[in-house]
């Protein structure tokens, strides 16, 4: 299994030991030089933005099993962005599309809503403990959770990638699945929206093509 990790600070680092014991090949990509996960042995570390090296890798069709974001900000809207603009296309945020989905997700997980983008998640209020697991009931709240990835999936033109936990701390998205996507938007006049969530936590950005 070969496992890109965007982001090499404290998430990074954790997702990297954590997946070291199942994983074949781990890349590490952060901008930084000498964050924590350059130190990390048995991985190999890349210095650049992590969103442009992985639209790289897709443009040549090296497909990473599974990408892991550990960076701050949605890692996929930037990765369509990167990719749809290496094909010519103008792309702009879907303010319109981003009011209208307000409507629809419920007010008490959202966290963030700006720029276009929405941040959601069951833990608002109180940080969720490190060796957390999926659960139907939240640990800490007590209250039955409904999985984010179902929640933020508002129906019309969009994709929201599930993180699939693939080791303490380390969730992770189809490399495949991201490739095929990214494939099918290569077209002018739409919008879109794009993010990913596991059970508890999700990132959502609304895109417009032209």
């Amino acid at each position: 299994m070969n496992i890109i990790i965007a982001g090499g600070g404290r998430f990074g680092c954790k997702a990297a030991e954590g997946l070291k014991k199942i994983a074949e090949k781990i890349i590490v990509v952060d901008v930084n030089p000498n964050c924590p996960a350059s130190k990390i042995d048995g991985i190999d570390f890349v210095i650049d933005d992590a969103s442009r090296y992985i639209t790289e890798l897709m443009i040549k069709e090296i497909i990473p099993d599974f990408i892991v974001p550990c960076m701050p900000g949605n890692l996929v809207a930037k990765i369509f962005v990167n990719f749809l603009l290496k094909h010519g296309f103008k792309v702009e945020k879907d303010v319109e599309g981003f009011k209208s989905a307000l409507s629809k997700i419920e007010k008490d997980i959202i966290i963030i809503a700006e720029d276009a983008t929405i941040v959601a998640s069951h833990s608002k209020g109180f940080i969720c403990p490190s060796n957390c697991k999926p659960s139907k009931i939240c640990p800490i709240s007590n209250k039955i959770i409904l999985p984010l990835y179902s929640m933020l999936n508002i129906g019309g033109n969009g994709k929201i990638f599930v993180s699939k936990l693939l080791a303490e701390g380390a969730g992770g998205i189809s490399g495949m699945e991201l490739y095929k996507e990214l494939k099918s938007r290569v077209k002018a006049n739409q919008s879109f929206y794009v993010g990913t969530a596991c059970e508890c936590h999700g990132i959502i950005t609304f895109l417009r093509v032209d």
